[in-house]
């Protein structure tokens, strides 16, 4: 049976698995700008950097979940033994497939399927009434994707569960 510590040891031996997190730690932090700046430019005024803002922010959180989720794959191989790895490993495969879905209905699809639509310059207040369908979708997804991102970040509470053998872990 694998303990918490035996995992501690593996990852310090391990140096292209901290390699892993590393990545992981700088796309998140590249995606946190990326959406301090979707957050500061506005649709109304900014209508074009609001939409490269959005489209790097969904870019560089989805590498930073391969990453993540591969570092844990790995983790899992070594430990299978150890439930809370299991179940870690497991919810973050399950969110990421299921964010890569909505993130490719969102993005690549999305943006091709998606017709012009009308910008009113008195009312600053766009007119998606000629193509509904498909900004539905592009709507669905983004808050499907979002959604995901928050559950992916959840996921993080069962690496810290209370239990002795995976408390060592952490100590």
């Amino acid at each position: 049976v694998a303990t918490g510590l035996n995992v501690k040891k593996w990852i310090l031996r391990d140096l292209s698995f901290l390699d892993w997190w590393a990545h992981f730690i700088g796309f998140n932090i590249i995606a946190s700008i990326c959406l301090s700046l979707l957050a500061i430019l506005s649709t109304r005024d900014y209508p074009d950097p609001h939409l490269y803002s959005a489209i790097a922010y969904f870019v560089f959180s989805l590498i930073a979940i391969f990453l993540n989720t591969t570092a844990y794959v790995l983790i899992w191989r070594e430990f299978r033994s150890n439930r809370f790895v299991r179940y870690s490993a497991i919810s973050k495969c399950i969110i990421a497939g299921l964010f890569v879905i909505t993130f490719l209905l969102y993005i690549p699809i999305g943006l091709g399927i998606i017709c012009e639509w009308d910008y009113d310059e008195k009312t600053k207040v766009y007119n998606y009434r000629d193509c509904l369908a498909e900004h539905h979708l592009r709507t669905a997804s983004q808050y499907s994707s979002v959604l995901l991102l928050l559950l992916y970040q959840l996921t993080f509470v069962l690496d810290f569960w209370q239990d002795s053998e995976y408390l060592t872990f952490l100590a």
